[in-house]
């Protein structure tokens, strides 16, 4: 099973935050057909390959229904061939169902104001939250905040998100330490003002609810230039030593309508958002 190095309260442990072990799998491995012709285009394979080899390891899979909304997420691991876990989603009045002990809750507009499911979605036996979203005058998600669901109405943990020129060029991620919230981490992220995106993946920094479920919710509008560059700098709130990773996004391949078709990863992980170095994401859309 993949998960998401993440964790309000581990973000306090410097070793479980920097050096947590990345688990390998994914889906099938050739390239897939892109039918982007029509400008209607979201989200269907993310899929996870070597950069030097090709092989596939793992992939995150949506199924689309005749409404043109996902009806399925699947996360496959191809190495082993199996599925870990799969979400069958629906779409009860205000809310997003992913399965029967998780779900998002939707304002008039259709954007997610809440999630309530696991701090790990994809585990089962992982803690019980809240995360509640809040979007700036621009329709762009501006915090993330956390509760544990054993202490309802108290915020352990809150990631704050800055943009400039309509691209996330900053996440910052708090954690209460008893007294205050303490600022642990800061993410920068640098673009590529030439390259334009279209529905591109959202990359905001420990928000796993949000990375897992992108397609089928509305979280406000994404970056629209090609990220080049996310720096992490972690602070140790104990020591007050700070550890610096950079990873570089590189060899975009964009096709004529914006839409990423293929990029690489270099450098550190970004695992705090999912991907990791030595990879090459392959991106497979649904368009109607």
């Amino acid at each position: 099973m993949k998960t998401l190095t993440y964790s309000a309260y581990l973000l306090i442990s410097l070793v479980f935050f920097i050096s947590c072990k990345k688990e390998y799998s994914s889906e099938t491995g050739t390239l897939p057909v892109i039918d982007t012709l029509r400008n209607n285009c979201k989200l269907k394979e993310l899929i996870e390959k070597d950069a030097v080899s090709g092989r596939a390891e793992y992939a995150y899979i949506s199924t689309y229904n005749s409404s043109n909304v996902v009806s399925r997420i699947v996360l496959f691991d191809s190495i082993n061939n199996v599925t870990d876990n799969s979400f069958p989603v629906s779409y009860p009045a205000n809310r997003v169902q992913i399965d029967a002990n998780q779900y998002f809750l939707t304002a008039a507009d259709g954007k997610v104001t809440e999630f309530h499911g696991y701090e790990y979605p994809n585990d089962p036996s992982s803690s019980k939250i809240t995360a509640k979203y809040s979007y700036n005058a621009l329709n762009q998600l501006s915090q993330r905040t956390e509760e544990n669901d054993s202490f309802p109405g108290r915020v352990t943990f809150h990631m704050d998100y800055t943009y400039t020129n309509n691209n996330l060029t900053k996440a910052v991620a708090s954690v209460f330490n008893g007294i205050g919230f303490q600022v642990v981490a800061e993410i920068t992220y640098e673009y590529d003002a030439s390259k334009t995106v279209k529905n591109f993946l959202f990359l905001h920094a420990l928000a796993p609810d949000i990375i897992y479920f992108q397609t089928a919710i509305k979280a406000g509008l994404n970056s629209v230039n090609a990220i080049r560059k996310a720096t992490l700098k972690f602070t140790d709130p104990l020591t007050g030593i700070q550890i610096t990773r950079t990873s570089n996004f590189t060899n975009f391949i964009i096709d004529a309508k914006n839409f990423v078709k293929s990029f690489d990863l270099t450098g550190d992980d970004f695992d705090v958002a999912g991907l990791y170095a030595g990879q090459r994401y392959v991106l497979n859309y649904f368009c109607f």
